[in-house]
């Protein structure tokens, strides 16, 4: 037998297995059906659906395993996370064998290879026999919640009875600890889960099929944001600390978000046709809470489930391989939808680009493709991830590389990288994970702008975004910048400045202020608006009744104390009051109050 290369360089099985065309090839791991502790496989090139695909959480993960390469001429060891190898030794069990997984398949230090895959990954997971999802091994009562799911929740007859048991607290608890997961805060998932023929979810040596896992957790969304019931039966659990609201905001977990918002991402043209109902722009606002190892990824893993995107190669560095990537995207289009070749537009991939490039290029496509009168929307909208000038400590050798060649690629040339100011970043996004808990809590306002989809607030009337509008970028001070040149208007002057709000709580000269608007005797309208952001639940007119309940609020606190909105949410007599202020942009606001 020829000699095994040990931990070879990972390139190394690249080099055995090249791609005879990157905008068509793809490679497939064959895993070799055996019960050896170790994973042995072969590394093929493939054109066709005879495979299925895994989907997994690589961010971070370090490569401190390994699995056998079988090659007729040279068999070696490839480096891979210990997650990956676990799944692997699940996918055997299921006697799964044939498998694309980005990690191997990818020559992740190639960007000439990753430019043409990447537009790739919504056919190879479309035409792929079924996506198995790993979300780990057996941890954290896994077992429990996956049986529970399965065998109780999914029991619709017993359902109501399910919800007012106290005897279940263990197993609602096991539930929530499974979807806070790490794979359901990928970004790739998202396409990788609409796009799926069939899919199941793999928990250690548990299986279910996505489609009763999505089941499960809308019934869960749709009780506990309804009732709260389930919070607190929670809350009445001493081992549990008596937590209100232990659940916290559920319909902003990314697992809730995965399976209603994927649920409404195509219309079905027929059986075996879709069509991509929302725009590039809606889909990067509302995944807010999806995070990729690669920035540029916050844009690129969303190109394919949106209704005006094609991905497409950056030709300008790759032109031998244009012809061919114009098939592959030919080909997507027409498998995916008739409809989309209309409305959809080509959209670089470029991994080589500078990171606050790929911002400012999906901002410009955001304006100049956007309802001229919300055209600026985009720049009031928190969707960048919140940057990092070095890698995390936690973080492994290979992420660190890639960081590393980042930093190294951005001071070339154009000099260090900055963001412009008119990115937000997702540290003013509404809700965030809480570190020591990972449920989801409302940290920010809502934007006044809404979603794309929402049209109640609209600062310029109907002024539109003029053909002034430009774009510009250069180097000063050793800097990377970008500028963006619109034309404007004067709206109003800020007439006075009050402390701003903080964890929840109103500050009672906002009080003062709101009272003097109006007389000094109650408050104004416009205060009460100001407070909620002029919108309901569903992102309409606020309903008529917010402005008493409001009201009813200010009555029940201290007279000179502020408004404690976190405090009447959990402990407050009026429970419908509760409902609003936590439902609404009162709760744990960080608003200015301006006049």
């Amino acid at each position: 037998m020829a000699a095994i290369n040990h931990r070879g360089p990972r390139k190394y099985s690249h080099k055995h297995c090249p791609l005879g065309d990157p905008a068509k090839d793809i490679r497939v791991l064959e895993i070799i059906d055996n019960d050896r502790d170790d994973v042995e496989c072969k590394l093929e090139t493939h054109r066709g659906g005879d495979y299925d695909t895994l989907s997994w959480c690589w961010g971070g993960a370090e490569a401190n395993s390994e699995i056998r390469i079988l090659h007729s001429s040279d068999p070696y060891y490839y480096p891979v996370p210990s997650n990956l190898k676990f799944a692997l030794k699940e996918l055997r069990r299921q006697k799964t064998f044939r498998i694309w997984i980005d990690f191997v398949c990818i020559d992740q230090s190639n960007n000439d290879e990753k430019n043409n895959q990447v537009p790739m990954m919504s056919s190879i997971y479309g035409n792929s026999r079924c996506v198995y999802v790993w979300l780990g091994p057996e941890a954290d009562n896994s077992n429990l919640a996956m049986d529970f799911i399965q065998n109780r929740v999914l029991n619709l007859k017993d359902f109501d009875r399910l919800v007012e048991e106290s005897n279940t607290r263990a197993e609602w608890k096991a539930l929530t600890e499974l979807i806070k997961r790490p794979w359901f805060t990928r970004r790739w998932i998202i396409q990788e889960i609409a796009l799926a023929r069939d899919a199941f979810l793999l928990c250690g040596q548990k299986k279910i099929r996505w489609v009763d896992f999505a089941d499960a957790i809308s019934l869960f969304n749709e009780v506990e944001t309804g009732t709260k019931s389930l919070s607190e039966q929670m809350k009445g659990d001493k081992a549990l600390k008596h937590v209100p609201d232990f659940f916290g905001h559920v319909p902003a977990l990314s697992a809730t978000q995965l399976v209603e918002v994927t649920n409404n991402l195509f219309w079905r043209v027929s059986k075996d046709e879709r069509e991509a109902k929302n725009n590039l722009e809606y889909l990067i606002s509302i995944f807010t809470a999806f995070k990729a190892s690669e920035p540029r990824d916050t844009v690129y893993a969303l190109l394919a489930v949106a209704k005006d995107t094609v991905p497409r190669v950056h030709y300008d560095e790759h032109p031998v391989i244009k012809s061919s990537a114009e098939l592959a995207v030919s080909n997507f289009v027409k498998n995916l939808t008739k409809k989309v070749e209309i409305v959809s537009k080509p959209y670089n991939v470029d991994y080589g680009l500078p990171l606050s490039d790929v911002y400012v290029q999906f901002v410009e496509w955001a304006i100049k493709r956007s309802d001229k009168n919300r055209g600026l929307d985009i720049i009031c909208r928190p969707w960048v991830p919140v940057p990092r000038n070095e890698p995390d400590e936690e973080e492994d050798d290979h992420w660190r590389a890639v960081f590393e060649e980042d930093e190294s690629k951005r001071a070339v040339g154009e000099g260090k990288d900055t963001l412009p100011s008119w990115v937000p970043t997702v540290a003013g996004a509404a809700f965030e994970r809480d570190g020591a808990d990972g449920k989801m809590t409302r940290m920010n306002a809502d934007t006044l702008v809404g979603l794309p989809t929402t049209h109640n607030y609209n600062a310029a009337g109907t002024r539109q975004v003029t053909r002034l509008l430009r774009f510009e970028k250069g180097t000063w001070n050793g800097l990377h910048h970008h500028s963006m040149f619109v034309e404007g208007f004067i709206f109003d002057s800020i007439g006075e400045l009050k402390p701003s709000s903080q964890q929840g709580s109103i500050p009672y000269e906002w009080k003062k202020l709101g009272r003097r608007g109006a007389g000094g005797m109650d408050f104004s309208d416009e205060y009460l608006r100001t407070l909620v952001a002029d919108r309901g639940p569903t992102g309409g007119n606020a309903p008529r009744y917010y402005a008493r309940l409001i009201r009813h609020a200010y009555t029940e606190g201290v007279p000179r104390d502020a408004l404690n909105t976190e405090r009447q949410v959990h402990f407050g007599k009026s429970k419908v009051v509760g409902d609003v202020l936590s439902r609404d942009q009162l709760q744990e606001a960080k608003r200015e109050s301006k006049r």
